[in-house]
């Protein structure tokens, strides 16, 4: 139980003030702390109207965060709707980034492997799992590849 003198609107403000959250996770995070339904509900509300709480930040924040780390659109899709996102958010939160696929999925590549890997078989199959695991489509993984590719057929 949660100490009475912390309300819901507090400790999701607490939340709130290290990162933004969805409305989902903090409702989440407040049902764990004990907080009774009804009032997570009328806390996370109001902070929806005084615009403390807001999917659409919350949906762009986390796309570019992301992006930083070199994961991929289908990933980044699926975590946002675990998060709670309609998938029209999502949309929206791919829509208000800047995104190059190419060069995000390059810098992952190469982040991980050089222009001089393996070229095997065995090798480009183990780079094309982590780049699925990282959540790029076929479509990128094979544009990487063909890339890739020509940049070691040109060195020679």
């Amino acid at each position: 139980m949660p100490p009475a003198s912390i309300t819901p609107r507090h400790k999701a403000i607490q939340y709130l003030a290290m990162r933004e959250h969805s409305y989902l996770e903090l409702s989440r995070k407040l049902h764990q702390k004990g907080y009774d339904a009804i009032e997570i509900d009328q806390a996370l509300s109001r902070l929806v109207d005084d615009d403390l709480l807001s999917d659409t930040r919350f949906g762009e924040a986390f796309v570019r965060s992301r992006i930083l780390k070199g994961y991929g659109p289908v990933r980044i899709c699926n975590e946002l709707k675990e998060k709670g996102l309609s998938g029209f958010q999502v949309e929206q939160s791919f829509n208000a980034n800047i995104i190059d696929w190419d060069e995000i999925i390059e810098r992952a590549w190469l982040k991980k492997y050089s222009v001089s890997a393996d070229n095997t078989p065995r090798e480009k199959a183990k780079q094309w799992r982590f780049l699925q695991y990282r959540g790029f489509t076929q479509a990128q993984i094979t544009a990487l590849f063909r890339r890739i590719n020509s940049l070691n057929s040109s060195v020679c």
